[in-house]
């Protein structure tokens, strides 16, 4: 079966491709070692507070005292990947696998590295690395055939490659049905991604709600939740997030729902909640910058009334980013209704 209209001109949507993976490469980078001593769990901790200096200088003092070499390389590979340092990241993965050739997390995060490399060279240079990136996603679920991110990879991965060059939606559905006996939720959520490259909306609707009820978990929360944002759904985005909230703390969430309030005009009250508590307990390794906590707080202020709080939060806004395009708007928007 060949998908609708996704490849478009170019021989491989390659940047799309990417795209797709940067999520599964980074979760797999962050979260899948186990550290075997304190100085390496230390390490992992700067790590995800994205305190890199220290991560770094840590992590080599561990390979001049010659502590365990895969751990100390992958460790340096996932502080130099974190950082969009592709070549000193594939230097370190590379090492991995000159020496544990079997390592299916190895194969993995060398063809992710490479993928990211791709981003940043011309279009159709970018091309030429399309075999061996396939080669080691690939390689990885041979070798490891649960590793869930290494099915999901080759999901997105065949979806935006044409079967001309081993890609294809027949291939991507057989990786969907071998993870799904892996993993059933992930089975569900793969095969709502299939149907949703396929443009078929109820069924991703139907597979989306299928892996709410059984998982139960902010993933899929979200997905859900994304997959009605997309289609200008924001009520229903907004009732999924809210009963998301109810099951799980988690920053995202809160600003999710301060977000979708303003997109559906509605929920108002739990918005502003929910942004409130965003901004209150802010952290950066939330993913989301605090600015667009007072962007989305401003937003509902100006539109329940409170024009003098919008102000305030806008500028707070600008203070963090000056150059932040959606608040100068907005300050514009605000400034109008103040008439000053």
């Amino acid at each position: 079966m060949q998908a609708k209209g996704k490849l478009g001109p170019s021989i491989v949507n390659y940047s799309a491709l990417m795209r797709q993976i940067i999520f599964l490469f980074f979760w797999c980078a962050i979260a899948t070692v186990s550290a075997q001593s304190k100085d390496l769990d230390q390490a992992r901790e700067y790590l995800a507070k994205s305190e890199f200096v220290r991560a770094e200088r840590l992590g080599l003092q561990l390979e001049q005292q010659g502590q365990d070499a895969y751990l100390v390389n992958e460790l340096l590979g996932d502080i130099y990947s974190a950082q969009k340092q592709w070549d000193k990241a594939l230097k370190r993965y590379g090492t991995l696998l000159e020496v544990h050739a079997d390592s299916a997390n190895a194969h993995f995060k060398y063809g992710g590295a490479l993928g990211m490399k791709a981003l940043q060279v011309n279009r159709f240079k970018a091309i030429t690395y399309v075999a061996d990136i396939q080669e080691h996603f690939e390689q990885t679920v041979r070798l490891d055939p649960s590793h869930i991110p290494g099915r999901w990879a080759l999901i997105e991965f065949y979806l935006q490659l044409p079967s001309i060059l081993g890609g294809g939606y027949d291939k991507a559905q057989e990786q969907a049905l071998t993870l799904a006996e892996v993993s059933p939720v992930d089975g569900l959520m793969a095969k709502a991604r299939l149907a949703e490259h396929e443009e078929d909306w109820a069924l991703a609707e139907k597979y989306y709600w299928r892996a709410v009820d059984r998982g139960q978990s902010i993933w899929t929360y979200q997905s859900l939740a994304r997959f009605y944002e997309n289609r200008k759904r924001y009520k229903e985005a907004l009732a999924v997030s809210i009963t998301a909230s109810g099951r799980h703390q988690d920053a995202r969430i809160d600003y999710q729902i301060g977000k979708l309030s303003v997109l559906s005009g509605a929920e108002f009250d739990q918005g502003l909640q929910a942004i409130q508590k965003f901004i209150k307990e802010f952290h950066s390794e939330n993913g989301i910058p605090l600015e667009w906590g007072y962007y989305r707080l401003a937003q509902i202020q100006r539109l329940t009334g409170e024009v003098d709080k919008a102000y305030n939060a806008i500028q707070l806004a600008l203070t963090y980013r000056p150059k932040f395009e959606q608040a100068i708007d907005e300050k514009d928007l605000i400034v109008k209704l103040k008439g000053i």
